[in-house]
């Protein structure tokens, strides 16, 4: 996770060993609370959300 701007931090995902890196938009107030999301989401949520990521040199709907 990093922080994007405007409250948006950005969630990574890199496969290890592998070449392709995506991302995705997490709207938190802080990066704690960013993190706490992040802690809470489940497999199923996380699944989703790299179903809905970007690579990480395309703009997401966010701009980052």
């Amino acid at each position: 996770m990093t922080f994007g701007s405007y409250g948006t931090h950005v969630l990574i995902f890199a496969l290890q060993g592998g070449s392709e890196v995506r991302k995705t938009a997490l709207g938190a107030d802080s990066q704690i609370e960013a993190a706490q999301t992040l802690e809470g989401m489940s497999d199923e949520t996380l699944a989703e959300e790299l179903a809905a990521s970007v690579p990480l040199d395309d703009a997401s709907p966010f701009g980052i």
